[in-house]
């Protein structure tokens, strides 16, 4: 008996080590014509709320560019106490996605706070990682466009739902393009590792108008 729970537990250890060792990479993978549909439900002050289903598809990928992505909101509600409000989803954007996940511009005139929300949860380092390994987050808009800084780090590699997915953590600072008060959030988000694709997003912290809690869920 001592000698199976013995087995057992160097197993564990060497099942441990293996996962600690492995190194990721969370750059795209995605084609041409691929469609991820993302469900967002935001809160503001405990008041205000948003809820959205956006569409991105891939456009275009050149090596070297930007890869274009057609951001598409189809379901938009907004609401102050419960109560529905009269204002529409935000204009479908052609976004050009750099190499971090993030577009040119971080706008979030009108309503453009539901595609801001998806480009900051999507946001990965080009570098590969281990559990535990950090990174430093430093970007910027292009025609100040927006600012976004922190740190991350890789927490977790996991199986679920026959996907291997990463977990990253971040704490970011990002002020909106034509906007001086940052937002300070913190966010954890799951790729699938197959693609890149962003599974889950939470977004919690503070922004300028107070208390801000956010998810973004793929739609299977």
């Amino acid at each position: 008996m001592r000698t199976l729970l013995t087995i057992a537990a160097i197993a564990l250890a060497c099942i441990a080590a293996t996962q600690i060792a492995e190194k990721v990479n969370l750059t795209s993978k995605q084609a041409v014509g691929s469609v991820a549909k993302y469900k967002i439900a935001a809160k503001i002050a405990d008041q205000f709320e948003i809820k959205g289903t956006v569409e991105c598809k891939v456009s275009k990928i050149d090596k070297g560019a930007p890869t274009e992505i057609d951001w598409k909101c189809t379901e938009f509600v907004q609401s102050m106490d419960g109560t529905a409000g009269p204002e529409g989803p935000p204009p479908a954007l052609l976004a050009k996605v750099d190499k971090f996940g993030l577009p040119e511009t971080l706008d979030v005139k009108e309503n453009g706070a539901v595609y801001v929300a998806i480009a900051i949860a999507s946001y990965h380092p080009e570098k590969e990682l281990g559990i535990g390994d950090t990174f430093k987050i430093d970007w910027k808009g292009k025609n100040d466009g927006g600012v976004m800084t922190g740190t991350g780090a890789l927490k977790e590699i996991k199986t679920e739902g026959g996907l291997k997915i990463a977990v990253l953590k971040s704490n970011i600072q990002m002020t909106p393009a034509g906007q001086s008060s940052p937002a300070d959030l913190e966010i954890t988000s799951e790729f699938n590792l197959a693609d890149g694709t962003l599974i889950k997003s939470t977004l919690k912290g503070t922004i300028s108008e107070g208390d801000f809690f956010c998810t973004v869920t793929l739609v299977k």
